[in-house]
């Protein structure tokens, strides 16, 4: 198949995308043939993914050739141009305007993807991404679909008119197919998939016990309110009060750093704790394999209305090299972590989370226990080669989108 992939940035750098890279690479090991067409994108590929680039266009949002491509579309098909519009304004002010400075760039998406014969377009994100993937299939007939993850399903950008008129919608997590289900009609919540992230589990040897630094914890988060740092540094303190000389690593950035980094200092475990910033994940998984982390921690918190984790990546990657994670009962979280896959605690208990992390750090057994559960776990349900079977039988499936019928 020929298929066009709409992302944020990916796979150029900004958009903290390269998690779904290693679902790419299983796709043109298969043979498939993609097309990237990212909504907007920097002037550097993301290292990881410079083998992406002959295959990727970097046209600005807004750009000459995209509004020449734009205004050649609207000429050709009026009629159709005309109807995708009305659709991506029916939504509140403030998200129209959002779909209104995507459109010039997804009457261009429609236009090259017609001209390469593309099979299937896919969005990345429910958000504006989706109305890109949206339009292009109004105006050139091609079928298409969108991964929800979380934040982007509770954002609703015309999510029930997506879903009406995608072929399919993937979900990564139960809980993000429930979330979805609740906004939409029986006949439309037929079209949700639960399809988890895949990730290569063959390329990811598991790290022997005697190797795995079980003193150092890492914690591989955006530092936003919804992943719960500051509990997670008072178990730190809590931790070194009993004598476990532990030490945190924390990679990621965002917009609580200067706070956290403050909380370190008040509770006397900055020498403890190293921000490290954004990394690329290439040398986190680096780190994973050569033992250098023992422990990973996601105190991941619930915020209400729907704003909590869907099924972390960050959790299952260190799962695959067998590095036992703890993390809370929130979001998708139990659904990844059940069978003793990991530890589950409450979420904003930082008393529990020093307690699971003083078990995994101190007991062999119970170390070696959750590591082996977690490995088994994403071999089970999250190997990048079950579920690239899955989103492909969800892509050649005889169902036309009614969008793409018109």
């Amino acid at each position: 198949m020929r298929i066009v992939y709409i992302c944020a940035t990916f796979p150029w750098e900004g958009g903290g995308e390269a998690f779904f890279l290693p679902e790419i690479r299983e796709l043109l090991r298969l043979g498939h043939e993609l097309r990237f067409l990212p909504r907007s994108a920097s002037g550097r590929l993301t290292p990881e993914a410079e083998e992406l680039g002959p295959i990727s266009i970097n046209a600005p949002l807004f750009s000459f050739e995209v509004a020449r491509a734009a205004l050649a579309e609207v000429w050709s098909k009026p009629l159709r141009s005309l109807r995708a519009l009305r659709v991506v304004l029916r939504a509140s002010p403030t998200t129209a305007l959002k779909n209104l400075a995507v459109f010039p760039k997804a009457l261009y998406v429609s236009r090259v993807a017609n001209a390469w014969g593309a099979s299937h377009i896919h969005a990345q994100w429910a958000s504006t991404t989706a109305t890109i993937a949206l339009v292009a299939s109004e105006l050139s007939s091609i079928p298409w679909s969108f991964t929800g993850h979380r934040g982007d399903i509770v954002a609703n950008n015309l999510i029930g008119q997506k879903v009406h008129r995608a072929k399919f919608v993937r979900v990564i997590s139960d809980s993000g197919a429930c979330m979805l289900g609740r906004a939409l009609a029986p006949e439309e919540a037929r079209k949700v998939r639960c399809i988890h992230m895949g990730l290569d589990v063959s390329r990811a040897p598991p790290v022997p016990i005697a190797t795995a630094n079980r003193l150092v914890l890492a914690c591989p988060a955006n530092m936003i309110p919804v992943k719960g740092h500051r509990y997670l540094l008072e178990a730190v303190q809590t931790l070194a009060e009993e004598g476990l000389d532990c030490k945190l690593r924390l990679f990621g950035d965002g917009e609580l750093r200067g706070q956290l980094e403050a909380q370190c200092t008040r509770l006397g475990i900055a020498a403890r704790v190293t921000f490290h910033g954004h990394v690329p994940r290439s040398q986190l998984l680096s780190a994973y394999e050569r033992g250098e982390i023992g422990i990973v921690v996601l105190p991941s918190l619930d915020l209400g209305h729907d704003l909590h984790e869907g099924i972390p990546v960050s959790l299952i990657e260190a799962m695959t090299y067998g590095v036992p994670v703890v993390s809370t009962t929130t979001g998708g979280i139990p659904e990844l972590l059940a069978g003793n896959a990991g530890m589950l605690v409450p979420p904003g208990d930082a008393s529990a989370l020093a307690r699971a992390v003083h078990l995994l750090a101190t007991d062999p057994l119970a170390y070696q226990s959750y590591a082996t559960a977690g490995r088994a776990r994403v071999e089970s349900s999250f190997d990048v080669r079950s579920v690239i079977r899955e989103l492909l039988s969800a892509i050649d499936s005889r169902t036309t989108a009614e969008g793409a019928r018109r």
